[in-house]
């Protein structure tokens, strides 16, 4: 039997401290990776299929549905290669909410 259902992070309810964020990647773009746009976010699929470029030059490809941590990888660049947009739905901690220095491991 195939379950049709999968995750979405834009059906997830949060709440303070914590902030959505929807990033489109029209189709056949290319955008770069800036770490700090992904700092600590969980990041999902929504629609679409997006590749991965990391540094040197190895790619990889993820689909609806699909959840990663993009912060802390040597990537280059995010590339749409079909010819709908992707959208990536980021959750995070709200921007200048980081933990106190002493807080982390």
């Amino acid at each position: 039997m195939r379950d049709d259902t999968r995750f979405s992070l834009l059906e997830l309810s949060i709440s303070w401290p914590l902030e959505r964020r929807m990033v489109v990647i029209p189709p056949r773009a290319t955008v770069a990776y800036e770490p700090g746009e992904w700092h600590g976010a969980l990041v999902a699929v929504e629609l679409g299929e997006i590749e991965l470029e990391c540094s040197l030059g190895d790619r990889y490809q993820f689909a609806t549905g699909d959840v990663l941590s993009l912060h802390g990888l040597d990537l280059c660049a995010l590339h749409n290669r079909g010819v709908e947009p992707v959208v990536l739905v980021a959750i995070s901690r709200r921007r200048g909410l980081e933990p106190e220095e002493s807080f982390r491991s």
